[in-house]
């Protein structure tokens, strides 16, 4: 070790690295990266690969208390690619994508899953990490894209016979296409349903033996009819949706299929009230994001039509904003904001709508399709 030491201190003297930190682990970085470039080319590539291999395992034995919590994967992963362990590189790069993708660092994920993808994994991983995939670039609000990667991954859960994941994929795709064509999001749950054999499912019994994706693509089959004009055979699906999800105890799909009943039930707001408070708490005490800023918005809407509480809707269009701001989704921080200024707007409130047209339009240069905002903020 003293060798080591005294060799990074003659590097240092000549100005070629620098020292960044002592605690909690020693750090050193070169003072221009194209030094370290040059010395790292310099290295003939076996000597590259053995080198990573080397920092890849001592980085394992050293701190073995941290790879359970994946703050650590990321790097491993780097060393075990560059070090040709294709084996280590798509464990750690799985573990990094993963916690990436629930921490909501979405375009960090994607690229750690188009990684993962590159190395060429087994035909169960490929479908993992295109979902995953999907996911990343549904919360970037890149909506085609993230359909087109789960159309791959149907057709792989379709060929293997895993009807569960093909379920998952389908849900999430028809919620995909409904930003931009809710006949397109009927279209695909239809299509789900009919490729699992369920287009029967709302006349079937409660305790029809299918696992949560099906309760999920059920509930996104409801909520599509609903977009589509077509309540009466949202309802019973709803319903259905719901009964599954409390049997199995899943309870994203129950908060989810709340609010949506509570759009269903309009024509009796307390009921959808009852429904919509229901969504709105279980989706917050148990951290779920998305489904939390989609109760808030339903909510909002019904205080806004059928009761007229401008201000309470507005703070839960300001809530479901927020929520969405958390979770990375643009589009949905635009719909909470632009129905916040509505309403604003009804209550006089012109000061608050001018602040509230600001930050729309600094949103504006973030998604993929900004004539849809400027159309929205005009």
């Amino acid at each position: 070790m003293s060798t080591l030491m005294e060799h990074l201190g003659q590097l240092e003297s000549s100005g070629l690295i620098r020292l960044v930190q002592l605690e909690p682990e020693l750090e050193y970085l070169f003072r221009q990266p194209l030094l370290q470039e040059a010395a790292y080319t310099s290295m003939l590539r076996v000597r590259q690969r053995q080198w990573h291999l080397i920092v890849g395992e001592a980085l394992e034995q050293i701190y073995p208390q941290r790879l359970a919590s994946g703050d650590l994967a990321p790097r491993l992963a780097y060393h075990f690619q560059r070090a040709g362990d294709r084996e280590r590189a798509l464990k750690y790069l799985t573990q990094a994508a993963d916690t990436a993708l629930a921490s909501f660092a979405n375009p960090e994920a994607e690229t750690l899953y188009r990684q993962a993808l590159a190395l060429g994994p087994s035909e169960t991983e490929r479908a993992e990490f295109l979902f995953g995939l999907g996911q990343s670039l549904f919360r970037q609000s890149r909506f085609d894209e993230a359909i087109q990667t789960w159309r791959e991954g149907i057709g792989l859960c379709q060929a293997r016979g895993d009807t569960e994941k093909m379920a998952r994929l389908y849900a999430r795709s028809a919620r995909a296409a409904w930003y931009a064509d809710v006949s397109q999001s009927l279209k695909l749950c239809q299509e789900g349903l009919a490729a699992l054999d369920l287009a029967d499912l709302q006349d079937t019994a409660a305790g029809v033996p299918h696992g949560p994706d099906v309760a999920r693509l059920v509930h996104e089959a409801a909520r599509a009819y609903f977009f589509n004009g077509m309540p009466d055979q949202a309802i019973p699906l709803c319903q259905q949706a719901l009964e599954m999800a409390e049997r199995l105890g899943v309870v994203d799909i129950q908060a989810d299929a709340l609010a949506t009943l509570g759009m269903l039930f309009d024509e009796t707001p307390e009921v959808a009230l009852e429904a919509l408070t229901r969504a709105v708490m279980l989706a917050e005490s148990t951290g779920l994001l998305y489904q939390a800023a989609r109760a808030h918005t339903n909510l909002a809407y019904l205080l806004y039509t059928f009761m007229a509480d401008f201000r309470a809707a507005r703070e839960h269009d300001l809530r479901g904003a927020a929520l969405s701001r958390q979770r990375g989704s643009v589009a949905g921080e635009l719909l909470g904001l632009g129905n916040a200024a509505h309403l604003s707007l009804l209550l006089g409130e012109f000061d608050q709508v001018e602040a509230t047209l600001a930050e729309l339009r600094a949103l504006q240069s973030q998604v993929v399709d900004p004539g849809t905002v400027t159309v929205h903020i005009t």
